[in-house]
């Protein structure tokens, strides 16, 4: 039987778990223009969508509340104590 976007969704979020913010943060530039579309990738951008949020870094330059764009590579930043990404021009 073939994984579903749910599957892989929680297969994701288990790996994610020992990811350093940072690791996340790779892990995010590394989808910067790719254009393939796929069942694994669709939950992997869901996961990774879910640790941005649970570990409250704000992305709000980079969604726009419905989706993420991945358009341009982001820089990891903490400002008194938030922690936020910004894209690298």
């Amino acid at each position: 039987m073939a994984k579903s976007v749910h599957d892989y969704y929680l297969e994701f979020l288990e790996r994610f778990e020992d990811y350093s913010d940072l690791d996340i943060i790779k892990s995010f530039n590394r989808e910067v223009g790719c254009g393939g579309w796929g069942v694994a990738r669709s939950g992997y951008l869901s996961a990774l969508r879910h640790e941005f949020n649970s570990r409250n870094i704000d992305i709000s330059t980079i969604s726009s509340g419905k989706g993420i764009s991945y358009r341009r590579r982001v820089s990891f930043y903490v400002l008194d104590g938030k922690k936020m990404v910004m894209p690298i021009e």
